[in-house]
């Protein structure tokens, strides 16, 4: 999908898009975030830059990537692929790859190939099925997921995750939570509770994003910030 938007981008450029155009991408861009960073660090996030910054990259067609991929299938087609590189490097000298030796170089190449089945854009969501379900207990070994608890002394309150979660999930405004992190692969980790834990922590975190966002927009145009003496005062 990403690269749907830079191919946009590129034909038009995003200041020029329709208000309900830039709506539906920075939606898209709340989820992106939100299931790249962790909660603790979502509000440093600077949503503008970070925009910029994915879609100013040329977009790359489906064959392109297959055939970048292709070069990384195995030792061999990985190191033809790397030499070839080393002899078009010129404008790029200055990236860290280009400091490693030739080894090293080698090395990282063929371990990007091993998780090409997920790693390229235009992988089918069967084809990174199948890679989790063969690879998935391998990577996600001692990797911890955060997880939104009921917890009747947590700090997060029912009417923090708002009314469409609320409704959704048949939650209380009473009700109180609080996060706690989980190890894969812990026996708890698979129930039936733990996976709605997920979920419903992916959901407040996509929540609290758009919130963020909407709020720096209306600081942005002064509407934030002001006291309600401020406000009839300027009135």
């Amino acid at each position: 999908e990403l690269q749907s938007w830079r191919e946009q981008h590129h034909a038009t450029p995003f200041d020029d898009w329709p208000q309900e155009k830039k709506q539906k991408f920075n939606y898209w861009l709340q989820t992106f975030v939100s299931s790249h960073v962790p909660e603790t660090s979502l509000g440093s996030v600077d949503l503008e830059e970070t925009r910029k910054n994915l879609l100013e990259p040329s977009p790359q067609n489906k064959d392109s990537a297959y055939d970048f991929w292709g070069n990384l299938r195995d030792e061999t087609s990985a190191e033809i692929f790397l030499q070839k590189l080393r002899q078009d490097n010129s404008n790029e000298k200055d990236h860290p790859f280009w400091d490693l030796d030739y080894g090293s170089q080698l090395r990282r190449l063929v371990n990007l190939g091993t998780i090409s089945e997920i790693a390229n854009e235009y992988s089918t969501e069967t084809q990174r099925s199948k890679f989790l379900s063969r690879y998935g207990d391998y990577l996600l070994e001692g990797v911890s997921f955060d997880h939104l608890v009921l917890d009747p002394s947590g700090p997060i309150s029912g009417s923090d995750l708002g009314p469409q979660l609320q409704e959704k999930y048949e939650i209380n405004h009473a009700d109180r939570f609080s996060l706690q992190k989980i190890l894969y692969g812990k026996d708890e980790f698979g129930s039936e509770a733990s996976q709605r834990a997920r979920v419903l922590y992916k959901a407040w975190n996509k929540l609290k994003t758009g919130r963020a966002h909407y709020e720096e927009k209306q600081f942005q145009r002064g509407l934030l910030g002001l006291t309600y003496d401020e406000i009839d005062k300027s009135n």
